[in-house]
C-alpha cells in the first residue's frame, strides 16, 4: 500500500502522483499542513516533501522515489535503457527540478499579482488563524527563498524573458515529436511537465505557453497520459 505525504500544489508531489498513475499503482494521499511540516519528523526529518509511505519504508525527494518505483514497476518504463536517453532524461529532470521550479515557485506565490490567488490555496488545510497571517508570510518566505537562489533578484520582466526562451528550447527540443526524449513518455517529460503545469496557473505563464502551439500541445498530451484514472 502506499502512502503519499503531500502538498496538493507542489509539482514535486503533482510529479509522483503522476509516476504512480503511469505505473497504475492506487495510493491513499495524506495533506501535510504547512504549518506542521518542520515538526513532523517521524515521516519527513529534512522537512521536505513529498514522501512515499510504502508499507512503512519511506522515501523522500521525488527523484529518490521515481526511480524507486521505476525498480519496483520497470513497466512500462519512464527510464530509457539506452544509455544516451536516460542521461537526457536525468538532465531535464534535474534542469526542471533546479531551474524551473523557482520560476514557478517565484511567479505563483511571491509576485503579489497572483500569490493573492495561491497562497490561500496552499494554506487551505490551516487552523482560522494561520488561513488568515499566512497569506502575507508565505510571499516572505517563498521571496527569501527566491532570491537566495538567484531567480528572486530579477524584475518580473526578466523571469517571463527567462521563461520565454525556455519555453521555446522545450519547444524546439520536442519539434515534431510527441516526447521530449525517445518515443515513449519518459521521467523527463513528467518532471518538464510538473513544473509548467505550476507556471500555466498563472496568466503570465498560460500566456507564454499559449504562444506555443506545439507546447501547449504536448502538455495537453503529458497531462492525459498521467493522470488518474477513473
Amino acid at each position: 500500500m502506499f502512502t503519499l505525504y503531500q502538498f496538493d500544489i507542489s509539482p514535486f508531489c503533482d510529479k509522483v502522483r503522476r509516476i504512480l498513475n503511469v505505473k497504475g499503482q492506487d495510493y491513499a494521499i495524506r495533506e501535510v499542513k504547512i504549518s506542521q511540516a518542520g515538526r513532523l519528523r517521524d515521516i519527513s526529518p529534512s522537512g521536505k516533501y513529498p514522501v512515499l509511505d510504502h508499507d512503512g519504508k519511506r522515501i523522500s525527494d521525488s527523484t529518490d522515489i521515481a526511480h524507486y518505483l521505476e525498480r519496483l514497476f520497470p513497466q512500462p518504463p519512464l527510464v530509457p535503457a539506452d544509455p544516451h536517453e536516460a542521461a537526457l532524461v536525468h538532465v531535464l529532470e534535474d534542469w526542471a527540478d533546479e531551474s524551473l521550479y523557482f520560476q514557478e515557485m517565484t511567479m505563483r506565490l511571491v509576485w503579489p499579482q497572483n500569490a493573492k490567488h495561491w497562497a490561500p490555496i496552499l494554506l487551505k488545510d490551516e487552523g482560522a488563524l494561520f488561513r488568515m497571517i499566512g497569506p502575507r508570510m508565505v510571499p516572505k518566505v517563498a521571496a527569501k527563498q527566491s532570491k537566495a537562489q538567484g531567480t528572486g533578484r530579477k524584475s518580473q520582466a526578466q523571469i517571463i524573458t527567462d521563461l520565454e526562451r525556455h519555453a521555446d528550447a522545450v519547444a524546439g527540443l520536442l519539434g515534431a515529436r510527441n516526447y521530449l526524449v525517445g518515443k515513449m513518455l519518459s521521467l523527463a517529460d513528467i518532471s518538464v511537465f510538473a513544473q509548467l503545469f505550476c507556471i500555466d496557473g498563472t496568466p503570465e505563464g498560460k500566456a507564454v505557453i499559449d504562444a506555443r502551439p506545439g507546447l501547449r500541445a504536448w502538455m495537453t498530451r503529458v497531462d492525459q497520459e498521467t493522470c488518474k484514472r477513473k
